[in-house]
């Protein structure tokens, strides 16, 4: 009782104003943004029947636990969003298989086989390209679909979309989903073809 009494008051001097200003200056982009309000209240919680000079310190600065703490719930939605997510659990092993790539060509460079290409014979293979490992150029729903079923049927994955309008309906209504789980979709309209083209960049480590 006596630390919610403590909690109520640091509400009423302004101090979950002051966690959420915090969050978002600490960690902008952490996956849970939309629990701010929540979350702040549990930081409170954990300060509450602190020493005052803790809970001054703990509100000009968030507790590294604390912190580390929404990076332990952020790692734990993103998987399990990404493995309910065909879509998403796809774009991963897409953008692993384009950072393998990379890797392995980096590496030959310092090796003996100077020749060899990966990221072309990516390219080849997928027919989509990368700005950079977070980054997929714009690409139509036809080329994304086939990368997509091919990276499924090489990775053993569930993906069961055969035509783009239908990947492109499931994208639009999944897409706060695939965004929890360290994928930004940005679909826009190619100026030559007028058709709609999709910018994929990838948020988090994967």
């Amino acid at each position: 009782m006596k630390r919610t009494s403590h909690v109520l008051a640091m509400i009423r001097d302004g101090a979950q104003k002051q966690v959420m200003r915090l969050l978002h200056r600490t960690m902008p982009t952490h996956g849970k943004r939309r629990c701010n309000d929540y979350l702040s209240l549990m930081y409170l919680m954990m300060l509450a029947g602190s020493e005052e000079h803790e809970v001054t310190t703990g509100l000009d600065d968030l507790s590294p636990l604390f912190i580390e703490q929404i990076h332990s719930i952020n790692d734990t939605s993103q998987e399990m969003a990404r493995e309910s997510n065909p879509i998403a659990t796809a774009l991963a092993s897409l953008f692993h298989a384009y950072r393998n790539a990379v890797e392995l060509d980096e590496k030959a460079r310092y090796g003996e086989d100077d020749r060899a290409n990966h990221v072309v014979g990516f390219i080849e293979r997928y027919q989509v390209k990368f700005e950079n490992e977070n980054t997929m150029e714009p690409v139509s729903a036809g080329r994304l679909l086939a990368a997509l079923r091919r990276v499924g049927r090489e990775f053993n994955l569930e993906f069961e979309y055969k035509k783009p309008a239908q990947l492109g309906r499931r994208i639009s209504n999944d897409l706060d989903v695939i965004r929890d789980t360290g994928f930004d979709i940005d679909r826009q309209r190619n100026a030559h073809t007028k058709n709609f083209e999709y910018r994929i960049i990838k948020t988090n480590s994967l």
